[in-house]
C-alpha cells in the first residue's frame, strides 16, 4: 500500500509539473509581452513551495506520528483494548 502512495505521489508532483508549465507558456504565447518571465518565476516559484512544504509536512509529520505512537504504547504498556 505504502509502495504506491509514494508512486501517486511522485504522479502528482509530476502533474503538478505539468499544470505549472502549461500556466507559464500559456502566459508567454497569449500574455502582454513582459509578462513570460514574470509568471514563470511566480508560478515556478509557488511550485516549489508547494512541493518543498509537502515534503517537509509529510517528514514532520511522520515524525510526529512515531512519537505519538510511542506515547501511546508507553501509556498503555504495550496492550491494546
Amino acid at each position: 500500500m505504502v509502495k504506491w502512495m509514494k508512486y501517486g505521489g511522485r504522479i502528482a508532483i509530476g502533474l503538478d509539473f505539468i499544470d505549472t508549465t502549461g500556466q507559464v507558456i500559456d502566459a508567454c504565447n497569449y500574455g502582454q509581452s513582459g509578462q513570460c518571465e514574470k509568471v514563470a518565476i511566480k508560478e515556478y516559484s509557488k511550485f516549489a513551495g508547494r512541493t518543498g512544504g509537502g515534503m517537509a509536512g509529510g517528514y514532520y509529520g511522520g515524525i510526529a506520528a512515531g512519537a505519538a505512537c510511542f506515547a501511546l504504547g508507553a501509556a498503555t504498556g504495550g496492550f491494546s483494548a
